[in-house]
Order: structure tokens, then sequence, then C-alpha cells
């Protein structure tokens, strides 16, 4: 089985390769995260020693709404709230931080691709061409032009479900290893 990081290295379309979601740089973070939050004690797994005392507290653990202020597309007030107010919240913070920025470029290349597509979407159905008076030559350059704006379309389409899944894996990955300290992010923001 391919893992997915390779599989989405595989997939990138290079001129757009910096506005994915850099999953590799997220998957290291939740590595030292984990490795600051438990240490090693031969073959076992302790949570360290500052932190045991918090585990398993439920008024700790995040319940933030869906809603999302101006500043921020994830770190909502309810979450910067919780982070304030949680000894491991500056971990949570950072991984949100970074998770913000991550989403934040591949919404920023989203809406500008997306006003291309809506352009030559537009360009195709109001140019008001007789086709009956076109030369072969002439529309030949219309299907070509159609066929890019599908390839568009296409890449698009690609470039949106690819992020969706780095998205939803990377915070299955910080769930799985982290909600006994901060609960289940991915209802937060899911929800």
């Amino acid at each position: 089985m391919v893992k997915f990081g390779k599989k989405l290295r595989e997939r990138i379309i290079d001129v757009w390769k910096d506005s994915y979601i850099d999953y590799k740089k997220l998957k290291q973070l939740i590595k030292k995260i984990y490795n600051k939050l438990y240490k090693k004690k031969g073959n076992q797994l302790l949570i360290d020693d500052d932190i045991e005392d918090l585990v398993g507290n439920p008024t700790d653990r995040l319940i933030p709404t869906k809603d999302l202020n101006e500043d921020s597309f994830l770190l909502n007030e309810d979450i910067q709230e919780a982070i304030e107010k949680n000894k491991r919240g500056q971990y949570l913070k950072e991984f949100i931080t970074l998770l913000d920025s991550e989403f934040h470029k591949v919404y920023v290349n989203f809406v500008q691709l997306e006003k291309e597509l809506y352009g030559q979407i537009n360009r195709i159905i109001y140019a008001q061409e007789d086709y009956g008076k076109l030369s072969i030559e002439e529309i030949g350059n219309e299907l070509e032009s159609l066929n890019c704006t599908i390839f568009l379309a296409n890449s698009l389409k690609d470039f949106i479900n690819d992020n969706v899944t780095a998205l939803r894996k990377i915070l299955k990955k910080f769930d799985k290893k982290f909600h006994k300290f901060f609960g289940y992010i991915s209802y937060t923001i899911f929800s």
C-alpha cells in the first residue's frame, strides 16, 4: 500500500506545488509534539510527568464552535480561549497555526483558479460565434480553448480533492495521537 504523502507528492501539479497543503511538514510537527508530550522508558511510552495530571480532565478539552473569525480560518475565539487556559495549549496552538496557514494558502490559490476558470467559461459561453462561418483553423482554436478549460476544471477538482484528503488525514493523525490531551480536533473543524 502506497503511503498518502508519497501519493500526494506524485499527484501535485508543478505550477501549483507551493499551494498544496504541506503534508510532510504537518506530519513532522505532529511527531515533534508527540516527542514533547510523551517520553520513552524502555519499551514503554509514558506521558511526560509535567503534564500527566492534566490527561483525562474533560474540562481541559476543546469544545469550540465552528464560527470563523476574520483573522484566521481555524483559530476561532473558542479555540484561542481554550489554548490560553490550557497548560499544553502551546502545542495545540503551534499545530493549529501551521494548519491554518496551510489551509489559507490552498484557499487563496483556489479562489484565484476559480476566477480564472469562470473567466474561461464565460468567454466560451458568451463568444457568440457563428460556428457555421468559422474556418477549420478557427474551429480548431475554439476546440483547443474548450479543452484547456476542461483541463483546468479537472485539475482544480483534483487540487481540491487532494487537499481535502490531506487535511482530513492529518487531522485524523493528530486526533489519534493527542485526543487524550485536546479532544478530537477534526470534530471541531468539520462540525
